[in-house]
């Protein structure tokens, strides 16, 4: 009778299938059995229902368990759920239990009830459909493609399935394995860059294909310019275009185009195809690319200028001064004219000259009107010239003071001058006088000369006021000594500047003293705190940064007169038997140049036997940055033939020591110059690269300065490293 019961209480569940259906018949089922009181009785059954399902992703279902003791009762337990796919949470309701279901991932899954206690289990079926399938593989088409430079070529990806099916909307990315030969962009179009051969890749969650492209160099057919003719002003410009085409007239980019003006006296062109009108006439502009040629006709006419506007109006200058005028030849309709020819000229020359640029100096006070003229046209402006009231000199102070200079070595004295407000004075003359001239003697530079041991005073008057120096000059020295680098103020030149504080002489540098321009506020802010403090006895060349600022005024006016004469570049000195040469090689070093010619001239008349050149760029460097610089070699060539020894430059920043040699690099220990690159001075340093013939010792890891000790015939060089730096370098030689 208990089985009987039992049976048919399973059977009226398994004949529902929704959810609440089943809570409707588990709760006849609750409500007409007798109650089971003993929680520990034997469950016969656990049923879970529905069986099986089909859902939709994310889709929620609600399974029900009941449990049943052998009598068909139903049992009073606990009830688990797992399920191997998805998620399931669970609820009760007295004897009703209940599994929530839910799955974001598609697929057959399994969810089972185990009851508590007995460790009944019962599984359902659940079916979870609607999910997208994944990507399996990708083919581009066409497999392969050639095309020319500069055209495109368009692929396609399709994406499928595992099962071959192709599937639509999906990202797909695109690659090229040699951008430098073909470039594909996000649609699948490749385009030509060089010739050459390139893989296309097409990638879609995770999947590629491939397909192959090869790049040919398409000819030049034929070249059009445009506008095919144009009409320009004389000074005006008008811009060409010229479009290189295949045989099938389609467009080809990358092409070098040349362009030519049949008559430059009409019309000239740039490489750009900018064409610029010269003087009235026609010309024929060609384009030429791979010998294929395209032309424009050109037609130059002249605007007449009808007035002219001098810029300004009116001005007011001091007596010795100057202001800069501007004239601006128009047409009718006041448009500028350039390339016109203007005269200038002033009503009263005594009062205020003008020069061919329309520069107006003020001679004397009074009025005068400068006219500019051009094509018979004139525009004017009034200029007042007035009596500047210079500031008297008050006070003179030379510098260094006290000063000590060996017999037969010189001391350069600064002369400052102020005003009685302390204000600097410029421009005020200054006479300078030994009181002793048998000791020493002065220039009207203020370069001291060391004559024999003894003291002197030095002056220096400007407007009757007079300011002086007490100098000592010492017994010449058996050996003296020269110590310095090149590349100096990164704003970091502390470490070198402190060797310099423990070794005497004279200091030099080979350029690029401050960085990063040169400028007077790299200099008061970089150099002036560190190898500043060695600025009386230095005597410095220029760099290729400290031209960055325009004449490298920072430069010449840090330095002043130890810098040689003012905007100049290039000096000598003497240091006891040995004749020392800076020079500037940043500005022309040609043979037959300024600089070459003073060389030449300065070697000849030295009576030293014993000579030195320093300059910034290396006539020979192995440094990977920069290297050799061959516009050096007219300096080397006149340093050789009148028997110079040694040559030091910077640039490159590393050290590097070279044997005697050429100017071609010929290695000539007899009458060869030793040359030391030594761009070591603060600033980050360099690599070396493969030694150029000749180099004897490199270094490009250790910050320092080069000490050379000069003796009458002969010298030693000692590479000095900063401190927690070890390269060492040293050695001797023989005057020639």
């Amino acid at each position: 009778m208990a089985f009987n019961k039992l049976a048919a209480r399973l059977a009226r569940l398994n004949a529902w299938t929704v959810i609440p259906a089943t809570l409707a018949v588990a709760t006849i089922v609750v409500s007409c059995e007798h109650p089971v009181t003993d929680p520990g009785s034997s469950i016969a059954q656990l049923v879970v229902s529905p069986q099986n399902v089909t859902l939709q992703q994310n889709q929620a279902e609600d399974f029900l368990a009941v449990g049943f003791t052998a009598t068909g009762d139903s049992a009073e337990i606990a009830v688990s759920w797992s399920a191997t796919g998805g998620s399931i949470d669970s609820s009760s309701a007295g004897k009703r239990h209940y599994g929530h279901y839910t799955s974001a991932t598609c697929g057959t899954f399994t969810v089972t009830a185990t009851s508590h206690p007995g460790n009944v289990s019962m599984a359902a079926s659940v079916t979870v459909t609607g999910c997208p399938l994944p990507v399996a593989s990708v083919s581009v088409t066409p497999a392969t493609a050639t095309i020319g430079v500069g055209q495109t070529a368009q692929y396609a990806a399709i994406t499928r399935d595992a099962f071959g099916n192709p599937l639509g909307g999906r990202t797909v990315t695109w690659s090229s394995s040699n951008p430098g030969v073909a470039t594909v962009n996000g649609a699948g179009q490749a385009t030509g860059v060089a010739v050459g051969a390139a893989t296309l890749t097409a990638t879609s969650e995770g999947k590629s294909g491939t397909a192959a492209i090869l790049v040919t160099n398409v000819p030049v057919a034929s070249v059009a310019v445009s506008p095919a003719s144009a009409s320009v002003q004389v000074g005006q410009t008008v811009q060409l275009a010229a479009t290189p085409r295949d045989a099938n007239g389609n467009p080809l980019s990358g092409r070098a185009v040349s362009w030519a003006s049949s008559n430059t006296a009409v019309a000239t062109v740039s490489g750009s195809g900018l064409v610029t009108g010269v003087t009235a006439g026609s010309a024929t502009i060609t384009a030429t690319s791979e010998g294929q040629g395209g032309t424009a006709t050109i037609t130059v006419s002249t605007v007449p200028v009808a007035s002219v506007t001098v810029s300004p109006a009116t001005a007011s200058v001091q007596a010795g001064q100057t202001v800069q005028l501007a004239a601006t030849p128009k047409d009718a309709n006041g448009n500028p004219l350039s390339g016109r020819t203007v005269t200038w000229a002033s009503s009263n020359s005594a009062v205020a000259t003008v020069g061919g640029s329309g520069l107006v100096t003020g001679v004397t006070a009074g009025s005068a009107t400068i006219t500019a003229t051009s094509e018979g046209k004139s525009g004017t402006s009034a200029i007042t010239v007035t009596a500047p009231a210079p500031a008297p000199v008050a006070s003179v102070t030379v510098t260094p003071a006290p000063a000590s200079v060996p017999t037969g070595q010189t001391v350069q004295l600064t002369a400052t001058l102020k005003d009685a407000n302390g204000n600097t004075l410029t421009g005020r003359t200054v006479a300078w006088a030994s009181n002793n001239t048998a000791v020493a003697t002065v220039t009207g530079s203020g370069m001291v000369s060391g004559v024999t041991a003894g003291t002197a005073s030095i002056a220096a008057t400007s407007e009757t006021v007079t300011g002086t120096s007490a100098l000592t000059v010492t017994a010449a020295a058996a050996s003296y000594v020269l110590v310095g680098a090149g590349d100096i103020a990164d704003c970091d030149a502390s470490a070198t500047a402190a060797l310099l504080d423990n070794i005497p002489g004279t200091v030099f540098t080979a350029g690029d003293n401050a960085y990063p321009n040169g400028s007077s506020a790299d200099y008061t802010q970089c150099y002036d705190p560190s190898w500043g403090r060695h600025k009386v006895r230095t005597r410095p060349s220029p760099g290729n940064h400290d031209h960055n600022t325009s004449g490298a005024a920072g430069y010449f006016g840090y330095f002043g007169a130890q810098a040689g004469p003012a905007g100049l570049g290039y000096y000598s000195y003497d240091v006891g038997a040995w004749h020392i040469i800076s020079l500037d090689s940043n500005i022309d070093m040609s043979a037959g140049s300024a600089q070459e010619t003073w060389l030449r001239a300065d070697l000849a008349a030295s009576t030293k036997r014993c000579t030195i050149a320093y300059w910034h760029h290396p006539r020979f460097s192995s440094g990977t940055s920069h290297g050799s610089t061959g516009s050096t070699q007219p300096l080397w060539q006149a340093l050789y033939d009148f028997g110079a020894e040694i040559v030091i430059s910077g640039h490159d920043h590393e050290y590097e020591r070279f044997a005697p040699q050429t100017a071609d690099g010929t290695a000539d220990a007899a009458r060869g110059i030793r040359e030391f690159v030594v761009g070591t001075g603060g600033a980050g340093l360099y690599s070396l690269g493969t030694p150029l013939p000749n180099s004897e010792v490199g270094n490009d890891n250790s910050h320092g300065v080069l000490k050379l000790t000069l003796s009458d015939g002969s010298y030693t060089w000692e590479f000095i490293p900063v401190a927690g730096d070890s390269f060492r370098d040293s050695g001797s030689g023989t005057c020639h």
